[in-house]
Order: structure tokens, then C-alpha cells, then sequence
């Protein structure tokens, strides 16, 4: 087994611990897509999920496009295959988590800025949660170049997916109502 496919403490550990706290309703809406087979359609977009905030629901699916594309090329084996086969064209693994870090890391200012501008009251929170990914993600991606990973565990993905439908389910939703919802205009 790589090093790789079963990092349970450190980063990895941490990122599953906290991945997803919500509520039942939360997990009801999710759970048919929490536990696919990492192959193509790992997590595919669903309507329902969308935030009617169009920066918002652009980058949310696009994360989850990449996210699947990951599980996709460097998820565990399929069932009855011994070994993974990564597709010709995917670039090394490293390279593909850099990706959907600097995505992330670009929507999340994006938000941030949002919310300075429009004096969201929960900012700091919600910075806060987005500062703790970053560096969760950093952490990971270090450690999987350290022992040269080629792949990764289906808890370590299932972690990122919990993680990113949490936040957009949760703490996204919260920002996007109160982006929609209409305030008084400030002091002239």
C-alpha cells in the first residue's frame, strides 16, 4: 500500500475529523454522492446546490469538476482492477493538487473581498475556515510529494469532497443569502 493511500493522522486525519459537521438535512441532500467509486462522476454538480451568487456557483463547480477529475486519475483502483491506471494525459499528481489549490485559494478571495465590501457580518468566521483549508491543503500536497504519491486514498478524496459541499451547503449558503437579501444604502 503507498504511503499515500492511508495517511490517517496529520493533515488528512485532521481535514476527515473536520470535513463535514452539518445537520441531517445537509447530509440527506449529499449523502447519494458521498461514497461513489473514485472514477468519472466522482462528484458531479447538482442544481440544487447552486447559490443563485454567479461567481460563487461558477468557481463551486468548477472545484467540483476538478475534484472529480482528480478522483478520476489518481483515485484507488476500480472494483476488480489490482492496480490504478492513471489516464496518459493527466499531469503528476503534485501538479493537479497545485491546480485545485490556486483555484481555491482564487475563489476564496474572491468571496473574501465580497464580503469585506458588503460588511458581512460573519467575515472573520468564515476567513477563518478558508485560512484552515489552505493550509490543510499545503500541508497534504507537501506530504504527498514527500513520499512521491501517484495516488490517493478514497478517504483522503471523500474528505475533500465532504469539506467542499459542507462549506458550500453551510457557509456559502449563509453568504449567498445574505448577498441576496436586500440593506439599506449607506451614509451619503
Amino acid at each position: 500500500m503507498s504511503p499515500a493511500a492511508s495517511l490517517p493522522d496529520g493533515p488528512a486525519g485532521d481535514l476527515r475529523e473536520r470535513a463535514f459537521e452539518a445537520d441531517d438535512q445537509v447530509r440527506r441532500r449529499i449523502e447519494p454522492v458521498l461514497h461513489k467509486q473514485a472514477r468519472t462522476g466522482y462528484l458531479e454538480w447538482r442544481d440544487e446546490w447552486t447559490l443563485e451568487v454567479g461567481f460563487m456557483d461558477e468557481d463551486h463547480r468548477e472545484l467540483a469538476a476538478m475534484l472529480s477529475r482528480i478522483a478520476r486519475d489518481y483515485g484507488p483502483p476500480a472494483a476488480g482492477s489490482a492496480h490504478p491506471i492513471r489516464q496518459s494525459d493527466a499531469p503528476p499528481l503534485a501538479d493537479a493538487l497545485a491546480e485545485l489549490a490556486a483555484h481555491t485559494r482564487a475563489h476564496f478571495e474572491r468571496e473574501e473581498e465580497v464580503m469585506r465590501v458588503d460588511d458581512f457580518p460573519d467575515l472573520p468566521r468564515h476567513k477563518n475556515e478558508h485560512d484552515l483549508l489552505l493550509a490543510e491543503l499545503s500541508v497534504t500536497a507537501r506530504e504527498l510529494r514527500e513520499f512521491e504519491a501517484q495516488w490517493l486514498g478514497l478517504d483522503l478524496l471523500d474528505s475533500l469532497k465532504d469539506w467542499l459541499l459542507g462549506h458550500v451547503l453551510e457557509m456559502d449558503r449563509e453568504l449567498a443569502e445574505f448577498l441576496k437579501t436586500p440593506r439599506p444604502p449607506g451614509p451619503a
